[in-house]
């Protein structure tokens, strides 16, 4: 029940209740919820980072960050906040997360890194973001999928748009294949 006060505090932004929970002991990086979660509870299978990272709570990530929580702790999924924040589209809470030494190449169950879930939601600056950070641009899924194909599927953005990020990786790190 703790573990749910804890995440419950950071989606309410409510800084003091984190600051004594964490202070009276209780793990900064506890998961809520049942291995595996289940689907219907969106906290569920979240540690607070990742739901500050859902949120786009910059504050709230920067108060867990400082009350040390671990930028690279993992899901049952092995999403990480970096995963949440790529596929929900909110670009300060990555930078926040680069800047405390995320790593963008953390791959998931899928194998799917954030840059994946950013392709996946055409979240143009993300992706820019995590490519400027060392986001590799030339691996493959388990689906044998690269992130350039996933971008391609994303009906919400333009041809237009896909070449540019093409090229943008080509003059960024010069790893981008032809698909």
């Amino acid at each position: 029940m703790s573990h749910l006060c804890l995440v419950s505090a950071t989606r309410e932004r409510d800084d003091a209740k984190i600051r004594k929970l964490v202070n009276d002991g209780l793990n900064v990086d506890s998961i809520y919820g049942d291995n595996p979660p289940h689907l219907d509870d969106m906290d569920e299978g979240y540690n607070p980072l990742m739901t500050a990272a859902s949120l786009g709570c910059v504050d709230m990530a920067r108060l867990l960050l400082d009350l040390g929580a671990n930028v690279h702790a993992t899901n049952h999924f092995d999403f990480t906040a970096l995963h949440v924040a790529a596929m929900m589209g909110h670009l300060p809470i990555v930078k926040l997360l680069l800047e405390n030494n995320a790593y963008p190449n953390v791959f998931d169950y899928q194998e799917w890194s954030p840059l994946f879930y950013a392709c996946s939601q055409g979240h143009v600056e993300i992706i820019k973001c995590l490519i400027e950070n060392g986001a590799w641009v030339d691996m493959y899924a388990d689906d044998g999928r690269s992130c350039f194909h996933v971008l391609r599927d994303c009906t919400d953005l333009s041809l237009d748009v896909q070449e540019e990020l093409k090229e943008y990786s080509k003059s960024t790190r010069g790893l981008m294949r032809e698909y």
